[in-house]
């Protein structure tokens, strides 16, 4: 029998099979070591995998010259990667069950297969975390006196730019992910917890804090921000999920049926601003003063 590596990320057990993330070069997962049980979700290295015939092409993108597909064949789903000077496939089954098609050692210069991989890797987390009630947000997470704050915008809105700015005026702020923090639905509260993925900045922290507020990221030359609610604050956080998944109807209904709550007990907010002093104290002032009676 292969032997598991075993890591945690956000709560959920993690194992993988004929694949090491740290001996392939991410030693983002590193903080994410795990003693507890093997879980469900089982990333594995099948060097066999293909794409079944007929399969639907469901969303179709492209990063860092790299042509992605987003596809669903018998009852799973694919992600094919094509670049110049490489390919990749990976599956997630829906039960959780992620395998990994690698480019060969000498067919990929080692930077461009890390990418490769650990984008793979955290796509075909997304859909078994959804499952179990998480959800990684496109976003920037700082704690502040405990309670975690996510900015969310599109890219070049500042997201990075404002963790940035509330760890550098607010004591007691540190940053807790950079790019792809995660949410999930506690008993008592919404949490955010670190990932190992966390974009350009290598802030790989396995913690996790209660979410005190989130807010969307617009620019404007005046600072001003207002709460949103309902269907509006929903529409906000939607944009930030992983876009791959938002081309599922099945995914989607459940991301609604978990950002739901999320957005039923948690604060939201919409902030224009510039990236100044003046934003991060409109903000901190309007989230933790709204946080003590939402």
């Amino acid at each position: 029998m292969s032997t598991l590596l075993h890591y945690s990320a956000a709560g959920l057990p993690l194992s993988f099979r004929e694949l090491d993330p740290e001996a392939e070069g991410l030693e983002c997962f590193a903080p994410f070591r795990s003693e507890a049980a093997p879980g469900p979700i089982v990333f594995s290295r099948d060097d066999t995998l293909t794409l079944p015939p007929g399969a639907d092409t469901l969303h179709t993108f492209g990063f860092a010259e790299t042509a992605c597909r987003f596809h669903f064949a018998a009852g799973r789903y694919f992600l094919s990667m094509n670049h110049p000077r490489a390919a990749m496939l990976s599956a997630a089954g829906t039960g959780g069950d992620v395998a990994v098609h690698l480019p060969g050692e000498a067919s990929a210069d080692p930077v461009l297969r890390r990418a490769l991989l650990r984008f793979a890797l955290w796509w075909g987390f997304g859909p078994a975390a959804l499952l179990r009630g998480a959800l990684p947000l496109h976003a920037s997470a700082v704690v502040h006196r405990g309670r975690a704050v996510l900015f969310l915008g599109e890219s070049g809105t500042g997201k990075s730019t404002q963790s940035r700015l509330w760890t550098r005026f607010l004591p007691d702020t540190t940053l807790l992910n950079d790019d792809s923090p995660i949410l999930r639905i506690r008993r008592d509260d919404i949490a955010a917890w670190g990932s190992p993925w966390s974009g350009k900045t290598p802030c790989y922290r396995n913690l996790s804090a209660p979410v005190a507020a989130i807010v969307r990221l617009r620019q404007a030359p005046h600072d001003t921000i207002r709460p949103l609610k309902g269907a509006e604050a929903l529409a906000a956080l939607l944009p930030s999920c992983p876009p791959s998944m938002t081309h599922s109807t099945q995914l989607t209904d459940r991301i609604c049926d978990l950002l739901s709550p999320v957005v039923a007990r948690t604060p939201v907010f919409l902030l224009a601003c510039r990236p100044d002093r003046q934003a991060v104290t409109l903000a901190r002032d309007a989230i933790f003063d709204t946080a003590h009676r939402f």
